[in-house]
């Protein structure tokens, strides 16, 4: 009994270690790298649509700027006057910026300091594009997204332009994206590891069998052949014999 088990036991691991080793884990592999990097991409694409969304407002808010014919005082009270007008005030921040990088007027109609708008000034300020895209979380904490855009030329004290715009909705679609990768991942997964112990036990079963009954065979041929041959002898050559039946019968797939 204890050689029958042996030879199940030595059949089932290695087919089992075999199928894991060319079949599972580089499936895993694969499925969780395509996992990640369909989470990028998507990623990358939503939020280069929230840019080029940004972007939109800026250029539509630049071509409806005063004439340079007015007078400096003229062109920055039409300015502020633009912003707090603003129509889409539920979803951007309409700001102007000075020549420092501080905020002369915002469209929520509160003053407000940021040390983060002088930094960001600066950026699009010594750029080629005059532009400078921001991605972080602000102060309340809120994962955002901020074009600065340096206005040419300047109109009164107003340098640039800067509207923000809340990430919270393209995270969350984002999410719910990768949400739907990993779950078709598992299934893939799971797909693959029931196939697989379906092939590995289709194939131990009669392999098993075999061996067994080729232990027996062998048994009852030792035992009649040796009837002749002393004890210990006979029990030397019985366990030597099944120990090369073992390995003889050792599955090579």
């Amino acid at each position: 009994m204890s050689d029958e088990k042996s030879i199940k036991k030595q059949h089932g691991s290695t087919i089992a270690q075999r199928w894991l080793y060319v079949t599972f884990f580089p499936t895993l592999v694969t499925v969780l790298v395509a996992c990640f990097a369909m989470f990028y991409v998507t990623r990358q694409n939503y939020y280069s649509l929230a840019e080029q969304a940004i972007d939109f407002r800026i250029r539509s808010t630049v071509s409806l700027l005063p004439s340079s014919s007015l007078s400096r005082k003229d062109r920055y009270n039409g300015i502020v006057g633009l912003v707090e007008d603003f129509s889409e005030k539920d979803q951007f921040e309409f700001m102007i910026l000075d020549s420092e990088g501080n905020i002369l007027v915002t469209s929520s109609g509160f003053d407000i300091i940021d040390d983060s708008t002088v930094a960001e000034f600066e950026q699009a300020n010594s750029s080629e594009e005059k532009s400078y895209t921001y991605i972080s979380n602000d102060k309340n904490r809120e994962h955002v997204m901020a074009i600065t855009r340096i206005l040419s030329p300047d109109y009164g004290d107003a340098y640039a332009i800067r509207i923000v715009s809340s990430l919270e909705r393209v995270d969350k679609q984002v999410k719910n994206n990768t949400q739907l990768f990993f779950l078709v991942g598992g299934l893939m997964l799971l797909i693959v590891t029931l196939t697989g112990l379906l092939f590995v036990r289709s194939i131990v079963t009669p392999i098993k069998r075999l061996g067994m009954l080729l232990v027996e065979l062998l048994k009852e041929t030792l035992i009649q052949e040796s009837e002749s041959i002393m004890p210990v002898k006979s029990g030397i050559l019985l366990k030597v014999s099944i120990t090369w039946l073992q390995l003889f019968s050792s599955p090579i797939v």
